[in-house]
């Protein structure tokens, strides 16, 4: 009979681990991509900060718009829409490595961390990244092309991760100013 109660104990116990695990994973992870959320995305882009720092080893960050993405939504519905999502997101997943981490920070707007790679290698990475959306995303109603602006830049010494993802949105934005369906970087 004791025998039979630990292994019942056990059993549940290991339910309930996995169980957790789940609910870690559903609370860090975003239900339409499957990428990182916001909230883990900030997290992890603190603790590179941070690491980056004590390792004194560059890291980038890359923050990117779907462009046009209210005129898919408002045109053609959100399902249009939440396609064109998960086929960018796919897209950023086949070229990411595994020490590379991607965030939909909300509506069309993602962000992908870059440790030890410098602005060299990250503009290099922002390129491919906007190069493969451009020549395979497809807008799901018309067949057409979806592109991406991208802003990158590389943390420096006195960055947070607020500092950090202050100037890759001042990229994105010059980005989406001078033409869209382009990166830019800032280097402050």
């Amino acid at each position: 009979m004791n025998q039979q109660l630990e292994s019942r104990v056990s059993e549940r116990t290991s339910e309930l681990v996995a169980s957790e695990a789940r609910m870690r994973h559903l609370a860090a992870t975003d239900e339409l991509t499957g990428l990182a959320n916001r909230r883990a995305f900030w997290k992890a882009l603190n603790q590179q900060v941070q690491l980056s720092r004590q390792l004194q080893q560059p890291l980038c960050l890359v923050m990117l718009d779907l462009d046009y993405f209210k005129v898919i939504n408002d045109e053609h519905g959100h399902a249009a829409g939440d396609h064109a999502l998960r086929s960018v997101s796919r897209i950023m997943q086949n070229l990411c490595e595994n020490h590379q981490l991607i965030g939909r920070l909300g509506g069309e707007e993602f962000a992908i961390i870059l440790p030890a790679c410098d602005l060299n290698q990250a503009q290099v990475f922002a390129e491919a990244i906007r190069v493969a959306i451009q020549n395979q995303a497809k807008h799901p109603q018309n067949g057409k092309q979806l592109t991406v602006s991208i802003g990158v830049t590389q943390a420096n010494a006195q960055d947070s991760s607020d500092s950090l993802s202050a100037k890759a949105d001042k990229a994105l934005y010059q980005a989406k100013n001078t033409g869209r369906n382009r990166s830019c970087v800032e280097i402050a």
